[in-house]
Formats: structure tokens, sequence, C-alpha cells
């Protein structure tokens, strides 16, 4: 029997995988909680602590804002074009793409974080992306889940508009 907070989970057999990887996220989403008045040496040890698919996952959405305020703030406003605009960033090829433009400038922390991300074992990779792409695209999610949490939002804007500045630029031009 294994005890996890107030949940015990016994035996395990009975749920399917990905059941159980949305309970180790949501279990870990859960306790950033308590990570939220730490000094920093405590928050980096605390942020290490979290498993890597939460940081991608929450990663994921801190990129799905970050695209979603992008294409608002450029004038797109149907709910159609901002789905079909979106997609030209957050597709696992776009995204590895994008992780090449800004590797040479991340530090040294930043770097760990991106590739504790990228060498998760993925078992579903979608047919539009290699392996590759999805593994890159899954550590820049893992990054920009990590500098969330260290609050890092002035970073986070840094890197999207580096990373993502060709379709930026796209939408500048469309506009003129």
């Amino acid at each position: 029997m294994l005890f996890l907070g107030d949940f015990l989970l016994s035996p395990l057999k009975f749920f399917p995988s990905n059941f159980l990887l949305t309970f180790t996220i949501a279990y870990d989403i859960i306790n950033i909680e308590k990570y939220a008045n730490l000094e920093v040496e405590s928050m980096e040890k605390a942020i290490g602590e979290i498993g890597t698919a939460a940081l991608a996952y929450l990663g994921d959405s801190v990129i799905e804002i970050c695209v979603r305020e992008t294409l608002v703030k450029m004038g797109v406003s149907s709910a159609k074009n901002l789905n079909s605009a979106a997609l030209r960033f957050v597709r696992a090829e776009a995204q590895a793409e994008a992780v090449m433009k800004i590797l040479p400038i991340l530090s040294d922390e930043e770097n760990a974080a991106y590739r504790r991300g990228r060498n998760i074992g993925h078992t579903n990779v979608p047919k539009s992306a290699t392996v590759g792409q999805y593994r890159m695209a899954t550590g820049l999610e893992a990054l920009f889940g990590y500098l969330h949490l260290k609050g890092e939002g002035g970073r986070i804007k840094e890197l999207f508009a580096l990373a993502f500045a060709d379709q930026i630029n796209e939408f500048t031009n469309k506009e003129n």
C-alpha cells in the first residue's frame, strides 16, 4: 500500500495508466501551494521535487496563455481565427523550432529544466510530429512551467517573444 497525502492507492492494477499519470499531475499541482512562501534556495529544491510531467502540464498552459494574449493584442478577434492562429504556436513542430532559437541563451538552470522535460519517456506521439519534435516541445513546456513556478514572468515573456518571433512577425505583417 502506498499513501499519498490523504489518498490510499492499493491495489493500483484497477486503474488505467493514464489515470495514474493524471493523478500524479493533479497531486503535484495541488501540492504547489505549499511552495508559495519558500525562500529562493528552498524553492529551487521544491521545484526539483515536482514531477516533470506536472511541470510540462503547467508549462503547456503558460504557453497557451502567452499565445492567446499575443493574438488578442494583435487584434485577432474571432474564435475561429484565434484557434487556427494558435495552432501555429502550439503544435509540437512549431515548439521544436522555437526551442532551437532560445537554447543558446538559456541559463544552466533553465537548460536543466528543458532537458528534464525533453527526456520524459513518451508513449503517445501525435501523427503530426516526430518523436524528437515532441520531446523538444515537452522540454519547452517544462521550461515554461519551471519559470512560472519561480515567478519569472518577465523571462517567460522574453523567451516567448524570441522563440516565436517568426509567428509573431507573420501576424504583424498581415496587419500592415
